[in-house]
């Protein structure tokens, strides 16, 4: 049988829902917290249109919520593209223009950077841009119909809440 990332997960909480699932220096994050974190994304990423097979990039260093990203692509059906977080701005938009990325996930921090690579119209095929951390309109003026902060996404509820079923 082929299990896929997010049943190894599902299977992890049922067994260890308090065991540490990552850890990034003096953080870490449950196997349960991973899995409603991602299944959140996930419900959130559907909401804004991703759709099986779709590419998603994620712009931003190894961390936590690099791996909730990870998860959380994969619960929507989505092909996650890690975008270099040391790219210049040129590299940044070429991936997401050749990879057909219509979702990013980011963080403040890096919208300058986001709206230096697509340029002063921005890429009209990005759809939306998912933040890890929040951020209001002000943080990108180019990008503000775009942005999705975070709280937005704890909005969402997974799948398998809904349902009462594992995702």
């Amino acid at each position: 049988m082929i299990y896929q990332l997010p049943q190894l997960l599902s299977a992890s909480v049922a067994r260890h829902p308090d065991g540490e699932a990552v850890r990034h220096g003096d953080d870490c994050l449950t196997y349960a917290a991973l899995d409603a974190g991602s299944g959140q994304l996930a419900a959130a990423l559907i909401a804004l249109g991703v759709r099986r097979g779709d590419r998603v990039g994620f712009f931003f260093p190894k961390s936590i919520p690099s791996i909730v990203a990870i998860f959380g692509i994969l619960k929507a059906g989505g092909v996650y593209v890690p975008i270099d977080p040391a790219s210049p701005a040129a590299r940044v938009g070429y991936v997401v223009r050749n990879c057909g990325i219509r979702h990013l996930i980011t963080m403040c921090e890096r919208l300058p950077l986001v709206d230096l690579a697509l340029g002063a119209g921005g890429d009209p095929a990005l759809a939306a841009i998912v933040l890890v951390d929040e951020a209001g309109p002000a943080a990108s003026p180019r990008a503000a119909s775009r942005l999705v902060p975070w709280s937005e996404v704890l909005r969402h509820v997974p799948a398998s809440a809904r349902a009462g079923v594992e995702t």
